[in-house]
């Protein structure tokens, strides 16, 4: 399981160094800490929660939301000082998710459960996008039109939710050493023809082990190795 990655922002540079040993040993991973958050625009460190220290954290909280890559994180401020109800009510409002006060056990208990409940949005927001995309591959091959076109069309909708560049249906028959490409989404010229199998490896093994195959690095997959050859 990966660490989860955290971000420190802000011009206060003893709290960084506090927050990283602290929320370091609990087995978090501190991704960067940067002085101001134009530092991070265009740089392209994943991250999964940004901790804000220093002064301005108003302002501070404003532009982060503005700032790609950051905009939908948790934002969790860090005081090293208690702070009144009404200045914690004005970085509520300027964005923060979390106000934590001091550096120890309570900010890893934030930190978690602010990263848990970004999962969870994550997660329910996935499941809704693939009852769109369920709906939508429903209401296509339901349609009166060309049935290659609808194949591609659901194709297009299954992309949608899996993240892939491209897809394509291949129907194969037990004991057959050849497929039918039923349709595929880069091209609308390629349906309705046969493939061999020998040239498919990835194809046989799915139809063997009637498990999914999934090949990270198609070059260096072991199943791949004569057809690269």
């Amino acid at each position: 399981m990966s660490q989860e990655r955290v971000l420190i922002a802000g011009n206060d540079a003893a709290l960084h160094s506090r927050i990283e040993q602290s929320l370091g040993s609990a087995g978090l991973c501190i991704v960067d800490h940067i002085d101001d958050l134009g530092q991070y625009e265009g740089h392209g460190t994943g991250v999964d929660v940004v901790i804000l220290v220093g002064t301005d954290l108003n302002q501070v909280a404003e532009r982060a939301r503005l700032v790609p890559g950051l905009a939908e994180l948790p934002l969790i401020a860090v005081l090293p000082y208690a702070a009144s109800e009404e200045h914690i009510g004005r970085l509520l409002a300027a964005g923060m998710d979390e106000i934590v006060m001091g550096v120890g056990a309570e900010l890893e208990v934030r930190v978690r459960g602010q990263l848990r409940a970004a999962r969870e949005r994550e997660e329910a927001k996935l499941g809704r996008r693939k009852e769109e995309s369920l709906t939508q591959i429903l209401r296509v091959l339901s349609d009166e039109k060309d049935p290659t076109e609808a194949v591609r069309e659901a194709l297009f909708a299954v992309l949608d939710v899996l993240g892939f560049e491209r897809a394509s249906v291949v129907a194969v028959s037990e004991g057959q050493d050849h497929a039918h490409v039923l349709g595929a989404t880069d091209d609308p010229t390629l349906s309705k023809f046969v493939v061999s199998l020998s040239a498919y490896p990835e194809i046989r093994a799915v139809m063997e082990t009637q498990e999914p195959v999934i090949l990270a690095n198609a070059r260096e997959h072991p199943l791949m190795s004569e057809k690269v050859e």
